[in-house]
C-alpha cells in the first residue's frame, strides 16, 4: 500500500535538518563575559569572548565582533548552522529615552542669555547684541535644542518621581 499525501498537511523535516532556531524569551542575564585564559597569560592576540546559555543546549562560547550599545536589550537570538560552524545573531531592541523638541526659533533665540535675535535664513552666523555671544548659526540652534531636550526630560523624570 502506498503513503497518502496530502497537500494540506504540515510537511515536517527530519531530524538534524534545520538550519536556524530562535530563542524568542531569551534575557540579558544569559550572556556572560568571560575572557579567554591565554590573557591571563599576557597574550594581546586573545580575543575576549562571551558565553552564552541556551535551554536544551547549555552554555556556547561566543565570540563578539561589534559591543552591545549601552539601552540596548536583547530580543531573540537565533543560532544559525553553516558549513563551517555555528553563529549566533542577536535581534536588540533599542531601550534609550528619545524625547521630542519642538525645534522652531532655535536658530534665532541666543543659546547664553535666551535673548531672539531675528535673521534672514541666509545668515549664517549668530551675532547677539546683548550678550556679544557669536556663533555658527546651525551651532546656536544646537545648543538650544539640547538644552529644551535635557529640560523637557528633567520634567518628565520628576514627573514620574512625583506619580510614585
Amino acid at each position: 500500500m502506498g503513503t497518502l499525501f496530502t497537500p494540506c498537511c504540515t510537511r515536517f523535516k527530519g531530524q538534524g535538518q534545520y538550519k536556524t532556531f530562535t530563542y524568542t524569551q531569551f534575557k540579558q542575564h544569559h550572556f556572560v563575559n568571560n575572557v579567554l585564559k591565554s590573557l591571563a597569560t599576557g597574550n594581546r592576540d586573545a580575543r575576549a569572548f562571551r558565553q552564552i546559555t541556551l535551554s536544551k543546549i547549555g552554555e556556547v562560547k561566543v565570540i563578539v565582533h561589534r559591543p552591545i550599545p549601552d539601552g540596548f536589550d536583547m530580543k531573540t537570538v537565533s543560532v544559525t548552522k553553516k558549513a563551517d560552524g555555528y553563529y549566533v545573531t542577536l535581534s536588540l531592541d533599542d531601550k534609550t529615552v528619545i524625547i521630542a523638541v519642538k525645534p522652531n526659533g532655535t536658530s534665532q533665540e541666543c543659546s547664553i542669555c535666551g535673548h531672539k535675535v531675528k535673521k534672514p535664513l541666509s545668515r549664517r552666523i549668530h551675532n547677539c547684541p546683548i550678550c556679544h555671544t557669536s556663533l555658527c548659526r546651525d551651532l546656536n540652534a544646537a545648543i538650544n535644542i539640547k538644552a529644551r531636550g535635557t529640560q523637557a526630560l528633567k520634567a518628565q523624570l520628576m514627573s514620574s518621581l512625583k506619580s510614585h
